[in-house]
């Protein structure tokens, strides 16, 4: 989308100036779009409208990162600054590391997922009763996978992805798949080989030791929910290579393939019971 095409955030407080009821959700992008849209279509709410972050002209910040998620902050800043309380229009964004920071925006045009990404609304239950039924039949993602496996693995890459963001070195992603071992039906990673690797392609491989030493020294809250500790690509990409391997061929499944079976296979119900979406419902009635 063009500037051109783009409104300003001058534009759109002249328009909920103009029109103080209307109900708007500004996201990050288009994955969230769809599953707000039919969040409020299967609760039967039909006048909010959910727009990208992308369709707003917002000026970059000097000193802050140009991407959505900063995007999004900006523009609430503004509404926030600019509107009634009494406006329904909110921007949305993914915790991501802010549960490992520590920080908390106090801003109530800002609302973030309760978990560190939107993906992580589906890593439930019933959805992986949902991929063993219709992905995997015979095959199963058992509990001890999930709990053994699934989510000490993903935990370890998001702190990988945490201490690169917190040092600000923005290291080119390594694809994991090359370190998973599936033999006689048990899985097994190996968090250091990775992490050396990992370090080695963007040569960094001088500062493993000091790496290491500062994601052990990252402390996670043990009452939170494992899912405030995992990024969405990581928990689609393992999916993925687990059902993959499980099935002995390895372009069946995609993460994309797997997000969008997720979204139309769920149970919206559900996600009215998360903070999050239990907010949304109050607010956009």
């Amino acid at each position: 989308m063009t500037e051109a095409e783009q409104r300003t955030p001058e534009e759109l407080i002249v328009r909920y100036e103009f029109e103080p009821t209307l109900k708007d959700l500004y996201v990050e992008g288009s994955d969230d779009k769809i599953i707000l849209e039919d969040f409020f279509e299967k609760n039967e709410i039909e006048d909010v409208k959910i727009f990208e972050i992308s369709t707003v002209n917002i000026p970059e910040v000097e000193g802050n990162e140009n991407s959505n998620r900063t995007r999004l902050k900006t523009l609430a800043e503004i509404l926030f600054h600019e509107l009634s309380d009494d406006n329904k229009v909110f921007c949305l964004i993914d915790s991501d590391f802010d549960c490992l920071a520590g920080f908390k925006e106090i801003n109530p045009k800002l609302l973030a997922t309760d978990y560190a990404n939107m993906e992580m609304y589906f890593f439930t239950g019933s959805t992986i009763k949902n991929i063993n039924r219709h992905c995997l039949k015979k095959y199963k993602i058992t509990k001890p996978i999930k709990d053994d496996f699934i989510v000490p693995v993903l935990t370890d890459l998001f702190l990988v992805r945490y201490v690169n963001s917190k040092r600000k070195w923005h290291l080119t992603y390594l694809n994991f798949e090359k370190i998973i071992k599936y033999d006689k039906g048990k899985f097994s990673f190996d968090t250091d080989l990775y992490i050396k690797r990992y370090l080695n392609k963007n040569g960094r491989l001088a500062e493993l030791n000091n790496f290491k030493d500062e994601i052990a020294l990252v402390k996670l809250n043990e009452k939170s929910d494992a899912r405030c500790y995992i990024h969405g690509h990581d928990f689609l990409e393992l999916i993925c290579i687990i059902i993959n391997k499980f099935l002995r061929k390895k372009t069946i499944y995609t993460p994309e393939i797997i997000y969008n079976f997720l979204k139309v296979s769920a149970d919206y119900n559900d996600f009215a019971k998360e903070p999050l979406f239990s907010f949304l419902l109050r607010a956009m009635r």
